[in-house]
């Protein structure tokens, strides 16, 4: 009678555990781990930029800059932190739309992050193209959807100076940093999408839209900045400007001088800000790679 009382308890006390760990897991997602879901499977055959976040990569920056004052122990840390975030950004020329999704791919934790993430206002106009909350679409997926309106008229007028046709596929991240940003402009969306930006801070680009000053964009193939984070928490960065296969590389040494110009202002910018930019660029034939260090990056946060 004794023993079965004893087995009884013991299995009310399995099925309370089993019962906390499920409302524990359900309220804040902490026991179970979420899948692997890559950035690759938000992408679409239209998308033209991508920025992909390696969170993992960045532990070390996230505990000395957010986590000094919680005693949490450092094997803990990586089983809370998300495999990946960023945002995909896929514009519609049939609809006029900028279609975008800011994404994060959770390891555990995935309703605080949410409520974190609600909590923080966007500035405009993201918030204006942002509406709706994160949500958790599945298991290990947190996004959050917007639009932002393109002018039609503009896009017809580029799409005729344009006259290249659409890439047959989309271009990738190469991985292995904490921060990795990819334009493609094969088809002139670099500009459509700086248009929405534009129209949104009240600009018109439409000025730009002649023979004479598209010459510099259509060379442009595509962007790809690559971020990592030093152990004094100032950033690396990489920048390549790849041009289309038909520019010349004369177009290179202009596009050259065009990002130095561009440079020299972002870091006057920059300074006054708090933070710190040096490096340079160099031209290698139809290709501009930059290479360059931010220090004070936290002031960005500020």
């Amino acid at each position: 009678m004794v023993k079965k009382i004893v087995l009884v308890v013991v299995l009310c006390l399995i099925a309370a555990v089993v019962v906390a760990a499920l409302v524990a897991d359900s309220k804040f997602g902490v026991i179970w781990g979420s899948p692997r879901i890559p950035h690759s499977t938000l992408v679409k055959p239209e998308t033209r930029a991508i920025l992909s976040v390696d969170v993992p990569r960045a532990k070390d920056f996230i505990k000395r800059q957010f986590l000094k004052d919680i005693p949490a122990p450092d094997g803990v840390i990586p089983y809370a932190l998300p495999y990946e975030a960023g945002l995909i950004v896929s514009p519609d020329y049939v609809l006029g739309e900028m279609n975008m999704t800011l994404f994060v791919n959770d390891r555990r934790l995935a309703p605080v992050i949410a409520e974190k993430a609600n909590g923080f206002k966007l500035p405009a106009p993201l918030n204006e193209w942002f509406p709706e909350k994160m949500t958790a679409k599945q298991r290990g997926l947190l996004r959050r959807d917007g639009t932002a309106k393109m002018d039609k008229l503009f896009l017809a007028k580029l799409k005729t100076l344009w006259n290249k046709p659409s890439p047959g596929d989309t271009l990738k991240i190469e991985g292995g940093h904490t921060v990795e940003l990819v334009l493609d402009n094969r088809d002139g969306s670099l500009l459509a999408m700086a248009s929405a930006v534009a129209s949104s801070k009240g600009f018109d680009l439409s000025t730009i839209l002649t023979e004479g000053r598209m010459g510099v964009f259509t060379n442009i193939g595509s962007v790809r900045l690559q971020g990592d984070i030093l152990p004094d928490d100032s950033i690396k960065l990489l920048l390549a400007i790849e041009c289309t296969p038909e520019a010349e590389e004369a177009m290179a040494k202009v596009l050259g001088m065009a990002l130095e110009m561009g440079f020299n202002q972002l870091q006057m910018m920059a300074k006054m800000k708090g933070i710190s930019i040096e490096g340079k660029a160099a031209v290698e034939g139809k290709r501009v790679r930059g290479e360059y260090t931010v220090a004070n990056v936290i002031e960005l946060l500020n």
